[in-house]
């Protein structure tokens, strides 16, 4: 990692490096709990949830109840970073949904980039 990567502290401000996979779990179920989350949805989420029948609630309940597996990937804004959750979901047959997210290194905002469900190809 280069010295002028960076990611969100959880505080509104940049820290060294990105949030471990641990750190991503609790940060993010924390803001997804909290009250006065700004929560918006890419165009492409909304087409996905809509093509899959995900509701807002599902992926509040992914956010909320799940866990990052995978190391993140810089986001397209400086100092954020991308990360993938996941949660069985017991209204879609137990089958695990995978929400992706950026998380603004500047506000207590979680962006959805996508929603899918583990189990489907490309």
């Amino acid at each position: 990692m280069s010295g002028d990567e960076t990611t969100v502290s959880g505080r509104g401000g940049p820290s060294a490096r990105p949030w471990t996979r641990a750190q991503a779990t609790a940060r993010i179920r924390a803001l997804a709990g909290g009250t006065g989350l700004d929560l918006p949805f890419t165009r492409h989420a909304l087409e996905r949830m809509d093509l899959r029948d995900i509701s807002t609630f599902d992926v509040l309940a992914v956010l909320r109840n799940g866990f990052v597996h995978a190391d993140p990937v810089a986001g397209n804004r400086p100092g954020s970073f991308v990360y993938a959750m996941e949660a069985r979901i017991q209204d879609h047959g137990g089958r695990t949904i995978r929400v992706v997210v950026a998380v603004d290194p500047e506000r207590t905002r979680v962006k959805i980039v996508t929603v899918m469900f583990v189990d489907e190809s490309g």
